[in-house]
C-alpha cells in the first residue's frame, strides 16, 4: 500500500465519542458534561486575567506605547507632555515628567534618583549638580531596566556619568533621550553635557535648535549663559540669563549678579 504524504492510508480514526443525539446522556455522560463545562470555565477566567495583565502593560498617560512609538498629543508643542518634557509657560525643565506613569519600583526609584540633585544655578554657576552620581547612576539603571523607553532616567543618567568624567557613556545617554523625546529640554541638557565636556559648537547647535522649539525655554537660555560666560563674553551671557530669568528662572542672573559677573 502506498503510504507517502498525501496518499490515502487507511480509514480515519474513530470519534472519541459519536454523536447520537436521540440517545439520552447516561449518569456517567451527565458527570462527564459538567466537568467539561466547568474546565472550560476554569479556562475562560483564566484567559480574561492574563489578557487584563498584557492591556496594563500600556498604561494610559505613558508618553509611549509598547511598541516605542510616540503617542499622538504628546509631542512637542502638542497637547500633552512628552517623556522628556513638561510644556510650561517658563520652559524650565521638569526630570520627573511622566513619572506617575512608571511601574511603581521603577517611579520609587527615579524619585530617589530626581532627589540626589539641586536644580538652578549654584556657586560658580554649576548647573545641575548632583550630590552622588554613583548612587544616582545606579538607582537610573533600575529605571531603565524596568522602564527602557522612559527619556528622563537617559537624560538624567547622562548627566549623572559627565559628573563623573565619563564623556562617552554621558553623550550616548543623552543622545538616547533625545531619540525618544526630541524636546527643548532633552537638547538642552545634552548641551550641558557638551559644555562640561568642551565641546562648545556641539553645545551650541543643540542649543540653538532646543531654542527654536521653544524659545521661552528657560535651561536652554540659561546654559547658553553658562557657555557664553566660559568663552568669556560676559555681555552675550548676561543678556542669555536674562532670557532665562524672564523665562521663569532666575537662579543664574541672580547667581551672576552676586558674584558681579553681571550688572
Amino acid at each position: 500500500m502506498n503510504t507517502s504524504p498525501g496518499s490515502y492510508a487507511g480509514p480515519p480514526p474513530a470519534p472519541l465519542a459519536p454523536a447520537d443525539p436521540g440517545k439520552e446522556m447516561t449518569d456517567a455522560g451527565k458527570k462527564s458534561f459538567s466537568r467539561s463545562r466547568l474546565l472550560l470555565h476554569i479556562v475562560l477566567c483564566c484567559l480574561v486575567g492574563v489578557l487584563a495583565a498584557c492591556s496594563a502593560k500600556e498604561r494610559p498617560g505613558s508618553s509611549l506605547g509598547t511598541d516605542g512609538a510616540q503617542r499622538p498629543g504628546l509631542e512637542e508643542g502638542g497637547g500633552g507632555a512628552s517623556a522628556g518634557s513638561v510644556q510650561s509657560g517658563s520652559g524650565a525643565s521638569d526630570a520627573g515628567a511622566g513619572v506617575e506613569t512608571l511601574r511603581p519600583e521603577a517611579a520609587r526609584a527615579m524619585t530617589r534618583a530626581l532627589a540626589l540633585w539641586q536644580g538652578g544655578a549654584v556657586k560658580t554657576l554649576k548647573a545641575e549638580v548632583c550630590a552622588d552620581p554613583d548612587k544616582a547612576r545606579v538607582l537610573l539603571d533600575r529605571v531603565i531596566k524596568l522602564e527602557p523607553q522612559y527619556a528622563p532616567a537617559y537624560a538624567r543618567r547622562g548627566l549623572a556619568a559627565s559628573e563623573l568624567g565619563l564623556r562617552e557613556e554621558s553623550f550616548e545617554d543623552m543622545t538616547k533621550a533625545v531619540r525618544l523625546a526630541p524636546s527643548a529640554d532633552n537638547y538642552s541638557l545634552r548641551a550641558l553635557v557638551s559644555i562640561r565636556s568642551g565641546q562648545i559648537k556641539a553645545a551650541r547647535r543643540d542649543l540653538d535648535y532646543a531654542l527654536s522649539l521653544n524659545p521661552k525655554h528657560a535651561g536652554a537660555a540659561n546654559y547658553l549663559g553658562v557657555l557664553e560666560l566660559g568663552q568669556d563674553d560676559r555681555k552675550a551671557a548676561c543678556a542669555a540669563f536674562k532670557n532665562g530669568c524672564a523665562a521663569g528662572d532666575c537662579s543664574f542672573l541672580n547667581t551672576a549678579r552676586k558674584e558681579k559677573l553681571c550688572p
